[in-house]
């Protein structure tokens, strides 16, 4: 099967084989507005130049190292890292949910609850700090 054309709009090409995996991040303003006119620039749909930027960097055999692995293999297993947090973050937060609903309907206070909401804050606190950390290492 030849490479497929690109979908309007996306600026991109198909390649050979079908993308079934997405991959999403989470900008401020100014962070977004940086992309959006460098993809521009190239010119490119922001999330089309993201795709090729990263592909390409992760391309590059031993390019900056960082340890004895290259740094787009570091920078794509923190990614997969972070994401993989996140999914667990919004199914305890799911769960604690519930377990605040239950309180709502019954009215019955579990004295492990307030305990547990802490925990889960402590949790959530110390992922924010390590992603933070991970992405001004990345920046180097």
């Amino acid at each position: 099967m030849g490479k497929r054309s690109a979908a309007p709009g996306s600026r991109r090409s198909h390649g050979d084989v079908r993308r079934q995996r997405r991959l999403t991040a989470w900008f401020t303003e100014a962070e977004i507005e940086k992309i959006r006119l460098e993809a521009a620039r190239h010119g490119m749909a922001p999330a089309a130049w993201l795709a090729k930027l990263g592909t390409d960097a992760a391309s590059v055999p031993g390019s900056r190292e960082a340890g004895d692995r290259s740094l787009a293999k570091s920078a794509a297993d923190a990614a997969a890292d972070m994401s993989e947090a996140t999914e667990v973050a919004r199914k305890i937060g799911h769960l604690f949910n519930q377990a605040v609903a239950a309180l709502h309907s019954t009215g019955v206070h579990s004295p492990a609850l307030e305990a547990r909401g802490a925990s889960v804050a402590r949790a959530v606190r110390r992922m924010e700090a390590a992603t933070l950390r991970t992405a001004r290492e990345l920046r180097r």
